[in-house]
């Protein structure tokens, strides 16, 4: 091998490494970043994290989205993990939980030192809706003290978080 067919070969691999470099850093900026929240939730739960697999959808397409929870101690009985998709006007879509969706373990039953968990979760949306900004909130239900938040004009408990935002594009 020459000394000039051996620069050639060195000469393609940097070009390779450095295509395969730009492609990796492409997906790894439009990956959407996992949204670090720590937001408690009374004694019990406290959110950790939140990740949409993606901020934009049509009207109809489901919010999938991975969320990160540790709750020191079992639930109460008839206590949710719920989340909404809504703006000042508009609901999009409802999810209420009462178990680990991965391991089927409700909230009621988990151990009593807590748990430490991930779920990937899916809100359904309406097909009807109009383009827009929406909030993704999560709360437990039923909240200890039932208030509405008098400030944001519409009956949103007080005790919830917003977790992302999502656009919905026609």
């Amino acid at each position: 091998m020459t000394n000039l067919h051996r620069d050639y070969r060195l000469t393609q691999t940097i070009a390779i490494v450095n295509l395969l470099a730009v492609i990796w850093l492409g997906i790894q900026i439009n990956r959407p970043a996992e949204q670090f929240h720590y937001a408690n939730f009374g004694t019990q739960a406290q959110l950790v994290s939140a990740t949409p697999a993606a901020t934009r959808i049509k009207p109809g397409q489901p919010i999938k989205f991975t969320v990160k929870w540790w709750l020191s101690a079992p639930l109460p009985p008839n206590h949710n993990i719920s989340y909404y998709v809504r703006n000042h006007k508009h609901e999009l879509g409802r999810l209420d939980t009462n178990s680990i969706k991965s391991t089927s373990i409700k909230f009621t039953d988990i151990p009593a030192d807590g748990i430490l968990f991930t779920d990937e979760l899916e809100i359904p949306t309406r097909r009807n809706i109009p383009p827009g900004i929406y909030e993704v909130v999560a709360f437990i239900f039923p909240p200890d003290d039932f208030k509405i938040n008098p400030a944001r004009g519409s009956a949103i408990y007080e005790v919830q978080r917003t977790i992302f935002n999502i656009e919905a594009r026609l």
